[in-house]
């Protein structure tokens, strides 16, 4: 592994140096090379990954990557197939075929192009597309296989070539001397005749497993499988298995290299290499210590290919007979579920759901620079599946831990302190488990909530017959105190903390309960019946607060704002509204992040949904079709000011937005500045507030929203504003938090606040 070390940390200071996170960045795992191919011109090869395309230059071993902001329409590759005129295709996981033109311009084919479905498995060159200037190509997808013609800047189907075996996975396709074409599928081998004549080969025909992942021809012109990891040879109508060196090894990846005195047929099984000749005799080539997934073609000059693994990228042949490696820096798992940000400005993701495997998976830590990867087989880390990330103001990370749907253990959550440093030497680590500690939940599955006291509220879901509930964590005394016993419901899905003090609980079910005040020791928990009277009999999904300490609410369905007059215990003060943007039925969230008093952020199934809380309060939307988002699947997001970023996990990584989405345009946005603060009218008579240009619009609004008094433009004729304290009525306001938000006269917006008292 560390024969590229230097190289890798050259580019990356290269690629990092000069300039903060970039707007549109996407990370994701691209060590997962799932198809390699060779450039025209020799030097360079391709490969397709999990997180985009790579471009590696042989004669100089330097890298780039193309995914999501580089203009690829999907970065979750399957497959590739290079022309001889420089021209790429690749195969997706959700975005059918791609085609990178002649001008570097990406053009995808997906169903209402002809294609059998979106999910592609597979893409190899085929003969016979008539004119010598243009290409064919066959497809394999999840519904079938069809042909195309690559045309200078598009894809059509073969019009001579209908949709083939709409009712199998068609995972690879070889041909073989005759003019036949194999397909493997999950319903066995196919083969179709020079005339379009099919025949099916199953268990009676000797396939032993019908889920056939690979077909190929052999140097000697035979067709070869590879079924349940064996593999077999087409002879006299029937499959034969083969017994090579490897057998009972499971076969990974199979290609035919024709390149070289003589043609090959390659196999990778046990993360070694081994050769078949036309004399079909095998021989071994030097173990590689991973598992290979893809086989590439040989370069010139190379007498073997270079390896795609699984996890630990690409292995290309060197000239002293051994082998290179490039494993690139990302999260380990595409499927991010949770991201957070501390307040030293490192970003942390994680993934743990129903799908993840865990085996795959971790914590990731990327602080701009450098990546790093925790897991429980390298660190303390209790579990691979990290559900829970709290970044604490004292910049610890607290990660709770699940043991996913089916696994049982004693969980609990570990606290890291990196100390702003990559350096695992200096990491200090603690463990809190349920059974070792005053800890009373074995998997944490919720969301944490900091107080200003530096403590922790843990909240967790119900697993299996693991209990959920709410505990109180003092760090100070590394002292656990359970709330659980006064809960509706032990099945807690998320808390949030207001400004006021108020500690908010989430439900799974049972909608929504406060501890009003939000200390340890303070008042009880209190289910809140009008939120169901109000909202109906449902569960939360996530919480947020805002600068005016209002709260978002996500349910399943629907986005809802409670205004709750700053008593939190006094029910007859709440009011809710729906929030939901123009021409939809409703919003069904994920996740929410709030910018103070400036925009909220919608994580949804669709993309990101943005709404300006200040102006006119538009609603903007962010999709892989207008922005450099991996995924429509967003699954969390993160705040992160002080870059001006928004970070999204989503299903196909870690994806970067500008917050700034244009609505604050032609000004900028500011804070004001309010003097005295807090401020006694009586002694000191009027409040001072300056920081907004000459004729701005200003309204004084209660901390819930509710407008106080509005001075038009024509009263603010001076670049400082005067205020007496009074509300529209003359009348002089109570005590309490006031808002104070001014528009300039070119749209700019001014936000301050002031403490009557």
């Amino acid at each position: 592994m560390g024969a590229c070390q230097s190289l890798l940390a050259m580019l990356l200071l290269a690629a990092i140096s000069g300039k903060a996170y970039p707007q549109g960045s996407h990370f994701a795992n691209r060590n997962e090379v799932r198809a390699i191919e060779l450039d025209p011109s020799g030097t360079a090869l391709w490969y397709a990954t999990g997180g985009g395309l790579v471009r590696l230059d042989l004669t100089r071993g330097v890298y780039q990557v193309l995914s999501r902001p580089e203009g690829l329409p999907s970065s979750d590759l399957t497959s590739l197939a290079v022309l001889a005129d420089g021209r790429l295709l690749a195969g997706t996981t959700d975005w059918g075929v791609i085609l990178r033109t002649a001008g570097g311009r990406w053009v995808r084919a997906g169903v209402f192009d002809g294609l059998p479905d979106e999910r592609t498995f597979h893409l190899s060159l085929a003969t016979g597309a008539g004119d010598p200037g243009k290409h064919a190509v066959w497809v394999g997808t999840l519904r079938g296989a069809r042909r195309f013609i690559v045309q200078s800047a598009f894809l059509e189907p073969d019009r001579a070539s209908p949709v083939t075996l709409a009712d199998y996975a068609v995972y690879d396709i070889a041909g073989d001397s005759s003019g036949a074409v194999f397909f493997a599928t999950n319903g066995g081998v196919w083969r179709m005749d020079r005339e379009g004549g099919f025949t099916r080969y199953g268990s009676a025909e000797g396939v032993g497993s019908l889920e056939v992942s690979q077909v190929e021809s052999g140097p000697e012109g035979g067709i070869y499988i590879v079924s349940g990891g064996a593999l077999s040879l087409f002879t006299g109508n029937v499959f034969t298995r083969v017994h090579p060196p490897f057998e009972g090894s499971a076969v990974t990846a199979l290609r035919r290299l024709d390149s070289g005195a003589e043609p090959l047929l390659a196999a990778a099984a046990a993360g070694r290499i081994y050769f078949m000749g036309a004399d079909r005799s095998w021989r071994e080539d030097r173990n590689i210590g991973e598992k290979v997934i893809s086989l590439g073609p040989l370069a010139p000059g190379a007498s073997r290919p270079a390896a795609g693994t699984e996890r630990s990228g690409i292995f290309w042949p060197d000239a002293e007979g051994g082998y290179r490696d490039l494993s690139l820096p990302g999260p380990l798992y595409n499927d991010l579920t949770r991201v957070a940000v501390d307040n030293r400005g490192t970003v942390w993701t994680s993934s743990a759901s129903d799908v993840v495997p865990a085996a795959q998976t971790g914590l990731n830590r990327y602080d701009g620079q450098t990546w790093q990867n925790f897991t429980q087989a390298g660190s303390p880390l209790i579990f691979n599946l990290v559900s829970s990330l709290g970044p604490a103001l004292d910049g610890r990370i607290y990660l709770g831990t699940w043991f996913g749907p089916s696994g049982v253990g004693s969980g609990g959550f570990n606290i890291l302190d990196d100390n702003s440093t990559a350096d695992p030497g200096d990491d200090r680590w603690e463990t809190f488990r349920a059974n070792s500690s005053g800890l009373t939940m074995d998997v944490i599955r919720g969301r944490m909530a900091f107080d200003t006291q530096g403590g922790v509220w843990v909240a967790s879901r119900v697993n299996q017959d693991q209990p959920g509930g709410l505990d109180y964590f003092d760090p100070a005394q590394a002292r656990f105190t359970s709330y659980s016993a006064g809960l509706g419901e032990l099945d807690v899905h998320t808390v949030a903390l207001d400004g006021l003090g108020n500690l908010w609980i989430g439900y799974v079910n049972r909608g929504l309960a406060v501890i009003p005040g939000g200390f340890p020791g303070g008042q009880p928990v209190r289910d809140i019946p009008s939120f169901r009277a109000a909202v109906g009999e449902t569960g939360i999904v996530d919480l947020a607060v805002d600068g005016t300490n209002r709260l978002w609410i996500a349910t399943p369905a629907k986005v809802v704002l409670l205004n709750f007059q700053e008593d939190a215990a006094d029910e007859n003060k709440f009011s809710y509204t729906e929030i939901k943007p123009p021409s939809f039925a409703g919003l069904a969230v994920k996740a929410l992040a709030v910018e103070g008093y400036t925009a909220a952020w919608f994580a949804t199934e669709s993309g990101i949904y943005r709404l300006a809380l200040t102006g006119a309060q538009e609603w903007k939307s962010f999709d892989r079709g207008n922005s450099a988002l991996a995924s429509d699947a967003v699954n969390d997001l993160a705040l992160d000011p002080g870059r001006g970023i928004l970070w999204a996990a989503t299903a196909a990584g870690l994806s970067a937005l500008p917050l700034s989405s244009g609505d604050e345009e032609p000004g900028k946005s500011g804070k004001l500045v309010v003097r005295p603060n807090p401020w006694r009218p009586a002694q000191q008579g009027w409040l001072a507030v300056s920081g907004m240009p000459r004729f701005s619009k200003v309204s004084i609004l209660t901390v819930s929203g509710e407008p106080v008094r509005l001075f038009a433009p024509r009263d603010n004729p001076d670049a400082l504003f005067f205020w007496d304290g009074s509300n529209a009525q003359g009348r002089d306001c109570a005590s309490g938090v006031y808002l104070i938000q001014a528009t300039g006269p070119d749209g700019a917006m001014f936000t301050g606040k002031v403490a009557l008292v």
